[in-house]
């Protein structure tokens, strides 16, 4: 059985997965040591692909918030996609590393017991260690969006993460929520949360219609292209308030039945709720009407962005208690929730969740 263990900002689990099914997906690996089948790459470079992003590799991909004796402060690990028995990934937070190795030099390393006990029921019942032995896993898709919507520096600050994230996953664990993530992990369910595939391959849809298009521009002039029909003549804000009241549906019969002029600016921020990618692609030639469209049809009629809308809920609560948090002359800390939990005793929300 291979080991798990929940993810300290949505409490969905954390696997370390099949070295067989990393290697099939990851044919460019290669052997760098004794007993080693390992592809080293620039975490920032793997955060912003769309790799290890199916329904299940996103969960497996990881960083593990761990404490640093030297520095007697807590730190945050570099990726890792590794198959295991334990719970290991790269000391170098710029680092990603995906395979299989048995060598840990490099490595941060904590088997199941010092990343599980504070999901595990019985937690009360063990021996209290100490509390600097406990790490914590948190995928790295969810660490992504905490950076973008709960503080960008929240690194420098992981004692008071790690003390209000915890606090919230365990408050949450005798609720009716564990039915819920029971009956969501199998159910197999749940997108990555922050580089969504289907997200990714639209865009890359769009371009190419773009680009197809401005490969026929003797096509794209002619009648054949766009048929005659009625151009409405109103301002383009008028326009853009008619728009405005209608769902994916309404527009694309609208833009049938009267000739609408591209208006990508318009596009661009009707898209912008549903595309974290946007920083990155605003310049990019590409069809944004129907990108739009289709992202508004996707969060519509399907599941694709539901495991976002549910993360994005829990740091917006936890945003406001972190900050919160931060401001206290005696703020709430990490070591104080985990003795909390050794301890047994009752946990409840702090004022700042109210």
């Amino acid at each position: 059985m291979l080991p798990y263990a929940g993810c300290v900002v949505c409490g969905l689990d954390a696997v370390t997965p099949f070295c067989s099914s990393i290697c099939v997906d990851y044919k460019e690996m290669w052997w760098s040591g004794q007993g080693a089948h390992l592809f080293w790459l620039d975490a920032d470079l793997l955060e912003r692909t769309y790799c290890f992003r199916g329904e299940q590799e996103w969960k497996d991909t990881f960083r593990l918030v761990y404490f640093d004796p030297s520095s007697q402060m807590y730190r945050l690990s570099g990726i890792a996609h590794l198959a295991d028995l334990c719970f290991k990934a790269p000391i170098d937070r710029n680092q990603a590393c995906i395979g299989f190795t048995e060598d840990v030099s490099g490595f941060v390393k904590y088997d199941l017991e010092k990343i599980d006990w504070w999901s595990d029921c019985s937690h009360g019942l063990r021996k209290p260690v100490d509390w600097r032995e406990f790490a914590f896993v948190v995928h790295a898709s969810c660490w992504s969006l905490t950076l973008r919507f709960v503080d960008s520096d929240v690194e420098n600050h992981l004692h008071t993460f790690l003390a209000i994230s915890l606090l919230k996953r365990m408050a949450e664990l005798p609720t009716k929520k564990r039915d819920f993530l029971s009956s969501w992990k199998n159910k197999q369910r749940g997108q990555d949360p922050f580089r969504i595939p289907d997200v990714g391959e639209l865009i890359e849809e769009c371009k190419q219609r773009r680009a197809d298009l401005a490969a026929r521009p003797a096509l794209r002039r002619s009648s054949r292209l766009r048929p005659r029909i009625p151009l409405l003549k109103v301002p383009c804000e008028i326009l853009c308030l008619i728009l405005d009241r209608l769902d994916y549906q309404s527009v694309r019969q609208f833009c049938q039945a009267i000739y609408c002029p591209p208006m990508d600016s318009y596009w661009r921020s009707r898209a912008a709720p549903h595309l974290l990618e946007l920083d990155e692609i605003r310049h990019e030639d590409l069809d944004w009407r129907h990108l739009c469209l289709e992202l508004e049809e996707l969060r519509t009629t399907t599941d694709t962005f539901d495991t976002r809308e549910r993360i994005l809920k829990i740091l917006r609560e936890n945003k406001d208690a972190y900050l919160r948090n931060l401001k206290k002359a005696h703020p709430l800390t990490a070591k104080d929730v985990i003795n909390q939990i050794q301890f047994g005793r009752v946990l409840k929300y702090p004022d700042e969740f109210n």
